[in-house]
């Protein structure tokens, strides 16, 4: 797999948090952030998803969004 190395700029107190939960979990700050990138993406895509579903069905209802709450609470 190909890389591409990035510089980035964080928040002093943010970096170093990154560090530690980097290290606590054994994997390299790299990593860590990319991890973190993926995850935002799915977020991201999912969040395109549901507003395309409801752009073309309508807005969920309130019962809906509590049997979806529900199912990703594991209930």
């Amino acid at each position: 797999m190909a890389v591409t190395k990035l510089s980035i700029s964080l928040d002093e107190e943010l970096a170093d948090e990154l560090r530690h939960e980097a290290e606590a979990r054994g994997v390299s700050t790299s990593a860590f952030v990319a991890e973190a990138v993926q995850g935002r993406l799915r977020h991201l895509a999912l969040l395109q998803a549901v507003l395309a579903y409801e752009h073309d069905h309508g807005a969920f209802s309130d019962d809906e969004l509590s049997s979806a709450l529900a199912v990703l609470d594991g209930h």
